[in-house]
C-alpha cells in the first residue's frame, strides 16, 4: 500500500501536495481501471431500476446489487458516478419528470446529499412503485443511486391521511410513502377520485385550509393539472391533481421544513 500511495503522490510531487481526499480518490480511479472487470452480466443493471427514469447524458449505469433494502424496503438499485454536481443531477432529472408530466419530490439536504422520485399509481394488492434517483458527493465525483421499489403502506384503510387531511368521497384510500431520513422526511399520499374533477378536489382543500386557518395559501392551474398549497407551522402540504379520463389522480406532498424556512 504504501508503494501504491507513494505513486499516487508522486504525480503531484511538481505542483502542491495533494490533499488526502485527492490521494484517495486518485487510488480508486487506479484500482478502478486496472481490476478485472466481473463479468458483463453481472454487471447490467436491472431493467426494473431504470424504469421510469430517463437516461443521464453520458451515464452507464451498473448493478449494485441482486437484491437491496431501500429504506426498510425490498428494492432493485443500480449506480453510476459522474463529474457533474449532485445539483446538477437532480434538476436534470426534475427537468425531464416536468416534461413527461411526473409529479415529483425533490429534496436536497446539503450540497453533497439529496434525492428526487416518483410514484406510479397504485394497483390492486399493493402499493405503487416508486422510483428515486439518490445523489451524494464522493470527493470529485457524484454518487447517483437509481432504484425501484414498492413501499409498504404507512396508512391502514381507515382513509385517514397525515396531518389531519380529509380524504374527499368517494376517493380511493390514502396509500402514503415516507421519502428522507429523520425530523426532515417528506410524506406523499396518493389516491384516485372517480366523481370529481381537479379543479373541483383542489377546492375542496383550498376551502378545509380557509377554514383550518391555515397560512400562504396559493392555488395554479394549467390544462391538465391543478395545485393549491397552504403551510401551517413548519409544515408545508402541496396538494396536485391530474385529470386522467375517468378519474383525477391525487396527490399530496407534505414538506417539513426548517424554522428558517417556515418564516414568513
Amino acid at each position: 500500500m504504501a508503494g501504491i500511495t507513494g505513486g499516487v503522490v508522486l504525480a503531484w510531487s511538481q505542483s502542491d501536495p495533494p490533499s488526502p481526499e485527492e490521494i484517495a480518490e486518485a487510488e480508486v480511479d487506479r484500482i478502478m481501471m486496472a481490476g478485472r472487470p466481473m463479468e458483463a452480466v453481472d454487471m447490467r443493471p436491472d431493467p426494473r431500476s431504470l424504469a421510469g427514469l430517463p437516461p443521464y447524458p453520458g451515464a452507464a449505469p451498473r448493478k449494485l446489487t441482486s437484491y437491496g433494502v431501500l429504506k426498510d424496503t425490498p428494492a432493485v438499485i443500480s449506480w453510476f458516478q459522474t463529474d457533474d454536481s449532485p445539483d446538477t443531477v437532480l434538476q436534470f432529472y426534475a427537468k425531464e419528470f416536468a416534461a413527461d408530466r411526473r409529479v415529483s419530490v425533490i429534496e436536497q439536504y446539503s450540497p453533497d446529499v439529496g434525492y428526487i422520485g416518483w410514484m406510479e399509481h397504485a394497483t390492486d394488492g399493493g402499493a405503487g412503485l416508486l422510483h428515486m434517483v439518490s445523489v451524494m458527493k464522493q470527493y470529485r465525483k457524484t454518487m447517483v443511486l437509481l432504484s425501484a421499489s414498492q413501499p409498504e403502506l404507512l396508512l391502514d384503510q381507515s382513509s385517514k391521511l397525515p396531518g389531519g387531511l380529509p380524504i374527499p368521497d368517494g376517493a380511493s384510500s390514502p396509500q402514503v410513502v415516507k421519502l428522507g431520513e429523520g425530523p426532515l422526511a417528506n410524506d406523499m399520499a396518493y389516491a384516485r377520485v372517480s366523481n370529481m374533477t381537479g379543479q373541483q378536489v383542489v377546492d375542496f382543500y383550498e376551502k378545509f385550509f380557509r377554514e383550518a386557518r391555515f397560512d400562504d395559501i396559493g392555488t395554479a392551474s394549467d390544462e391538465n393539472r391543478n395545485t393549491v398549497s397552504a403551510r401551517k407551522a413548519d409544515m408545508k402540504i402541496i396538494v396536485s391533481t391530474r385529470n386522467e379520463g375517468s378519474y383525477v389522480n391525487l396527490i399530496i406532498t407534505y414538506v417539513r421544513q426548517t424554522p428558517q424556512e417556515a418564516m414568513p
